[in-house]
């Protein structure tokens, strides 16, 4: 039998160890020094994640018998094409739904509600950029950056919302009275 709980203890470990990975080099409050190897490693985890994210989905629609499991699923443009592709809709749901997913890594890799714009909008740049270098052209039809558009703007909406979730949670304070710190202010009166 499946415990989850210690599954889910050592998941949120692993979680733990990513973020102190990419906060450990900055204070507890966010510093604007210009780290440029930070800002590469944010970059690159995040094509990263969306990639595999993106070629899981298509993997999982294959096993359900949809679209065909190939490269060409993952940086073919032809596949978003509602007037060329009968796969359109399922290429559709799962760019979205890597989009959703990298969002939710957007709040874990980069952690501020000011930079998920540049980040979100870097990630979608890369795969159009994959796309055109493997296809040898951009894309051609208006659904493919429809559908490109709307995944910037769900990856850029969660990862904001995500991020300022995080930004907005309370710090903890110690309390200014202690039972000893009254202990002694009762003391000082007598």
């Amino acid at each position: 039998m499946l415990r989850t709980g210690g599954l889910r203890n050592r998941l949120r470990r692993m979680m733990e160890s990513v973020a102190r990975l990419f906060s450990s080099s900055r204070p507890s409050f966010y510093s604007h020094v210009w780290d440029p190897p930070l800002i590469v490693a944010q970059m690159a985890t995040m094509q990263m994640a969306f990639w595999f994210l993106y070629g899981g989905c298509i993997v999982l629609a294959g096993v359900l018998g949809h679209p065909p499991v190939d490269l060409a699923a993952v940086f073919g443009h032809e596949a978003l094409c509602i007037t060329s592709s009968p796969f359109f809709w399922e290429s559709g749901l799962a760019l979205h739904a890597s989009a959703l997913g990298a969002g939710g890594m957007l709040a874990f890799v980069v952690g501020r509600s000011r930079k998920c714009l540049d980040f979100a909008t870097t990630v979608m740049l890369f795969h159009i950029l994959a796309v055109a270098l493997y296809s040898f052209a951009l894309p051609a039809c208006r659904s493919a950056w429809l559908c490109y558009a709307s995944a910037l703007a769900l990856l850029y909406a969660v990862g904001t919302f995500l991020c300022r979730h995080v930004e907005l949670t309370e710090i903890p304070i110690l309390p200014l009275t202690t039972r000893k710190s009254v202990e002694v202010s009762r003391m000082v009166r007598v």
